[in-house]
Parts: C-alpha cells; structure tokens; sequence
C-alpha cells in the first residue's frame, strides 16, 4: 500500500490518495524495458529499498493482475505471473513428488548399536534414529535402520573430498 498515493490532478489542483501497487524488483533489464514498452500497463515511477539498495518498479496493482493472468499448464486455473506456467497448488505439489527425499545429516556417532567390522575401512551398524524419509505427508525417521560406515583416515584434512565423493554417491 503505497500511503500517500500518486500524485493526481483533480478539479483543478494535485492531489494524493493512498494506493494499492506491485512492487516489482528490477533484476532483470530486458524484463524492465519490457514493462515501460508496455501501454497496458500504469508505471508511477520507481523506489529503492531502503535496507537492501535494490530498486523496485512501482506499478499499479490493478493493471499489473490483468495484464499477468494466464492460465496454468497442468490445471488450467487463473493464476498471477510466476516464474513457471503453473499456479502456486500445482508447483508446490510438482515439489513435493518430484524433490529427491534424501536429507543429508550430522549423526552423533552414540546413535550407531552392533558396529561390526568388514574389512579395515568399512563398517556395518544398526542407526538407532534411523534416517528422515518423506511418506507422502511429513518427514518421519526409519528406525534401526542397517547402515554402513566408512572410517576416514586423516578425516580433519580430507572431509571435504570425502563429502564431495559420498554426495556424488547419491
């Protein structure tokens, strides 16, 4: 809500009423002269935020929901311009299938029972906590989950390749 308002000429004299307007940020140049080619579209002027430094386009709310309308491509719903053809619904459930469930985690090593050697440098373990997994609903953890563990020799120099390698894994 833009509180004085733009300046408007009315029975002889200016005047300013308050205003709803889309603060839109000017991140995108070829997007920015999109906009100011556009006479479909009512630009006040433009702003900086004042904590951030970045500058914002000030362009009023109703033509700005107008002009942006469009349809969604998976349900075919109205929806305001996004970065994506998909309403807010859709892409959040997009999201929450097609996301990949692993969470990658610092695991006191007390939550490792029955630690058993298979060769110098590999380990199995029973994972008292378990890992997170997502079930369709929320994240829950896998209880006593077997695991294998891998000690890693001079870890305090080499913790950074070994996190490299193991997340390629993944």
């Amino acid at each position: 809500m833009w509180e004085d308002g733009p300046l408007l000429y009315d029975s002889n004299k200016y005047i300013r009423k308050s205003k709803k307007v889309v603060l839109k940020y000017l991140n995108n140049l070829t997007y920015f002269d999109e906009l100011l080619n556009n006479n479909k579209i009512k630009i006040y002027g433009i702003s900086q935020i004042t904590y951030t430094k970045n500058y914002v386009i000030v362009i009023d709310n109703e033509d700005f929901e107008i002009y942006f309308q469009k349809y969604c491509i998976k349900c075919n719903e109205i929806y305001t311009y996004i970065q994506h053809e998909w309403c807010k619904p859709c892409e959040l459930n997009y999201l929450k299938y097609n996301l990949t469930k692993f969470v990658f985690e610092w695991i006191p090593y007390e939550q490792f029972n029955d630690i058993k050697e298979k060769d110098d440098l590999i380990y199995s373990a029973i994972w008292k906590n378990g890992p997170l997994y997502w079930n369709e609903v929320e994240y829950t953890r896998n209880l006593d989950k077997e695991v294998v563990l891998k000690h890693v020799y001079n870890s305090q120099n080499t913790i950074n390749e070994f996190l490299d390698q193991s997340i390629s894994i993944f």
